[in-house]
């Protein structure tokens, strides 16, 4: 059951602007797999124009009438330029041109513009139903929640789907307790430099999104038995510790 409900105080319902909340369940899912959602500046790649993302849901399947799937559909979809969303740049994908958005419908800096052609030359799109639903881009430990069904022109139009842009919301939601720790899925890098009587290791964390709060390195002498343990914190920006 949900517990609690908390929007974006800073929700506009009339231009959708931060169109999201965080739903806070009454008891925990033992199990649960979590989709770690895109912080501000990671993965800028997984967002450039072409780039491919699913969009999943139990939406309409159909632009006219109702036709709600008893299965789960996943759509693959292209992320569509920052000016195919709010500057009312036309964008071609496919061998099919999409309208864009202009500055009055659309605000790329909280939204992403996607959409989709099937292999028959149909849209791919999200629709009524879907709306909450995730845009994943991704597969692995590497796969990041990077949007969310927001609102569209119809469904399936020339028009691409619309997202809100969750690493612009990475600051309200772990301010509302949406961002977990994630444990590493992959070791870190690491480098080893002799010295005339020491060694340098140097660590990288590895590209997974965990959360890592301390590196350490044991080394050996076998000639001597004796041990050396040393600890480093990681740096914010990424350097090597």
């Amino acid at each position: 059951e949900v517990e609690a409900v908390t929007p974006n105080p800073d929700y506009a319902r009339r231009t959708a602007v931060n169109d999201i909340a965080v739903l806070t369940l009454a008891q925990p899912v033992p199990g649960a797999l979590v989709l770690r959602p895109l912080a501000r500046g990671e993965g800028d790649g997984m967002l450039s124009a072409g780039s491919t993302v699913r969009v999943a849901g139990w939406g309409n399947t159909v632009t006219v009438g109702k036709a709600f799937p008893d299965t789960f559909r996943v759509g693959n979809l292209v992320v569509f330029p920052s000016d195919a969303c709010g500057s009312g740049a036309d964008f071609t994908y496919a061998g099919f041109t999409f309208d864009g958005f202009t500055s009055q419908k659309a605000d790329a800096r909280v939204m992403l513009c996607a959409a989709g052609i099937s292999d028959d030359g149909h849209v791919i799109d999200s629709c009524q139903g879907d709306s909450g639903g995730p845009l994943v881009s991704g597969t692995g430990p590497r796969a990041r929640l990077v949007g969310l069904v927001s609102w569209g022109e119809e469904c399936a139009s020339s028009y691409p789907g619309v997202y809100t842009r969750i690493s612009s919301q990475y600051d309200f939601l772990e301010r509302n307790g949406a961002i977990g720790s994630t444990a590493p899925t992959v070791p870190p890098g690491r480098t080893v430099t002799p010295r005339s009587t020491q060694l340098r290791i140097s660590f990288v964390s590895a590209a997974d999104g965990s959360d890592v709060t301390a590196f350490a390195a044991t080394v050996l002498d076998p000639a001597t038995g004796q041990t050396w343990n040393c600890f480093a914190a990681p740096r914010r920006n990424a350097a090597p510790s």
